[in-house]
This record gives C-alpha cells, structure tokens and sequence, in this order.
C-alpha cells in the first residue's frame, strides 16, 4: 500500500486531461528480385491505451500520478499502473530521505551537522550533489533571492508561525548571519560538497520537491511509461502526451479560474494563499526573502498573488516559482529568460 504521512500545507486543484500521440508509418520499398506471392501477416490490433491514476502522501503533500498504458485489457493496465505507481513512490520515499530538512536522519540533516563547528567538506551521494549545485545556480543567478542556506530563518520563521508573533530584531539578526550561499562550493565530478564558513544550515523546501518529480518521470520512462504527469502540492512534471493530444490540459486555482496547455518539462505555483501566518493586519507568507529574513508581506484583507512558472524541468520550475515570487518583476523577467522558462499565460 502506499504511504500515509498526514499532509498540510499547500492543496492546489489542478485539471488534468491528456494530449498528443503522432502516428509514424513505414514504407516498405520493393525489390528488383522476381516477385512472389507475398506472405500476409495475420493483422493484429495494437493494445489499447488506458488511464489510471494513483495517489499517496509524501514530503507532507499528496502526490498524484496519471499514467497512461497500453494493454490487452483493464485488468491488466490497473497492474501494470500499480506496479509502476508503487516504483515512483518508493523514488519519492527515497529522495525525501535524501533532500529533507525535517528529517534529523536525513542525508542533508547530515550535511547541515556537519557544517556547524568549522570549515570543511563531505562527499555526499550523486542526487544531493545534482540538487545543491542546481541550488547554488539559481542562487547566483537570482542573486539570493534563492538561497539553499537559508535553514537557519527557515526554522526562526517556523517557530514565528507556531508562536503567532514576529521574530526579534536581534533573532533575525543572529540568523541572517548564517545564511551565506557563497560560502558553499559542490565539485559535481566527485560530489563533494565544501563549506568555507561555520553554522551553515541548509533548506531545500524550495525545490526539493521539483526535484523529485523529475525524478519520478525519469523512473517511470525507465519502465516504459513515457505518457504520464506527476503532481505534489500544486507542482507538476509533465511526461509524454497521451494518446491524441497535443499536451496536458492544466486548471489553475485562481481567480478568475483559467487554464492552459504544457507540454514535457515542469509547472509550478508559488504563493501565500495556503501557506502563511496571520501577526497583527499583516499576512506573512511561508516564502521568505534571504537577503531580508522577513516572510513575504500582504494584507490580511487581500489575497497575496501567486504566479505559475513553466520551466524545461519541474527543479528549475519549483526554484524559479520561489526565486521570482521575491524578486521584482523584471529581475525576475530575466531570470526566467535565462533559464529557458516562463510565466503560465
């Protein structure tokens, strides 16, 4: 059976219908040799396509898979899917164990330990080093709007939300001292990650989770089911199209309700309407700004935006959905140029 951590946080209702599938033929040419009553082939019908979709609660979101397959019957589609449906959220299971920073025994609870006494470095397993370094590009690029050290006020601003009341001057202070991208360094040929400061503490909440939706498209077109979408949380990675259609038809929870067609690559949300805390007439959104250490601001009578991104990946898609939720819009503009993306229209 598939998990069932409980979920919290963000709940996006996403429509998901199907799209493309190009039909090739091939010719076969004759030969000059002295012709032959043809041998014929007893025609028989491709297996049908059929859609089945799978869930489950992983990194305290729910995940939603939609797989199409081809079979010779329903029986066996709803095996087959739910064989593949149990390998993507094992991928999932695996990952969070990797990339999570509530997880103590996490592979990067491991790595934050490690940093806090004094300068060093750690070889860290091949997906760790692939996502940290993917964090420090965008970092750099979005000159730390995103910033993968950002643990230290991630867990301030989560003690803030518990507590109903603003972190202090000097609090904010002492944990902003700590948050510092450039002093981490991830060789990707031998991933090994180096620290030239002390009492770093890493956060990756704003990708992570981008991170392993590609990670379970890619687990899926391993097993052969290239026609699929993968949802958590309101992100989505997109595989193949289905049969027929030109993408995959996606809703978005806005107001005025709109919707639009992605195709392969990731599409992410960012915004304060699920996550925030209410202090005093402000809102303040669970997307803090690193350079400042302050959650995202608004109104408690309005909503706060949010904006989707569409990305070549769901990983540059969930970063680049943080990133640009803090940036003004023509930093973020540029940002999203940079990397091949683009807001939803």
């Amino acid at each position: 059976m598939f998990g069932t951590v409980p979920w919290s946080r963000v709940q996006a209702r996403l429509a998901m219908l199907g799209s493309a599938l190009v039909l090739f033929c091939a010719l076969l040419e004759g030969c000059r040799a002295p012709i032959e009553a043809p041998i014929v082939a007893p025609i028989r019908d491709e297996p049908a396509w059929f859609r089945r979709e799978f869930d489950s609660i992983h990194m305290a979101v729910p995940w939603h898979l939609v797989l199409w397959l081809q079979a010779d019957d329903a029986d066996a589609a709803e095996r087959a899917g739910r064989a593949h449906a149990e390998a993507a959220f094992r991928e999932v299971s695996r990952l969070e164990h990797v990339t999570s920073d509530w997880d103590e025994g996490s592979e990067l609870a491991r790595l934050s330990h490690a940093t806090r006494t004094a300068p060093g470095h750690l070889r860290v397993s091949r997906e760790l080093a692939t996502i940290l370094a993917t964090s420090l590009d965008l970092a750099a690029a979005s000159k730390g709007a995103f910033d993968p050290t950002i643990g230290p006020v991630t867990r301030l601003w989560r003690r803030a939300r518990l507590e109903k009341r603003l972190p202090s001057d000097a609090e904010l202070a002492a944990a902003r001292a700590r948050v510092d991208w450039r002093a981490v360094h991830v060789d990707p040929k031998t991933a090994i990650v180096s620290w030239t400061s002390s009492g770093l503490e890493f956060d990756l909440g704003g990708i992570a989770k981008g991170f392993a939706l590609d990670a379970v498209v890619a687990t899926l077109e391993r097993r052969g089911v290239a026609r699929c979408l993968v949802e958590a949380g309101g992100d989505i990675a997109c595989g193949a199209s289905p049969p027929d259609r030109d993408g995959w038809t996606i809703g978005l929870d806005s107001e005025p309700l709109r919707s639009f067609t992605a195709t392969r690559g990731g599409v992410a949300t960012s915004g304060a309407r699920y996550q925030f805390v209410e202090i005093g007439d402000d809102r303040y959104s669970h997307i803090i700004d690193p350079r400042e250490g302050i959650g995202l601001r608004s109104s408690t009578q309005s909503n706060a935006p949010s904006l989707t991104i569409l990305a070549p990946s769901a990983t540059l898609a969930d970063g680049l959905a943080t990133a640009c939720s803090i940036l003004e819009p023509k930093e973020g503009a540029r940002l999203l140029e940079r990397y091949g993306a683009r807001r939803a229209p």
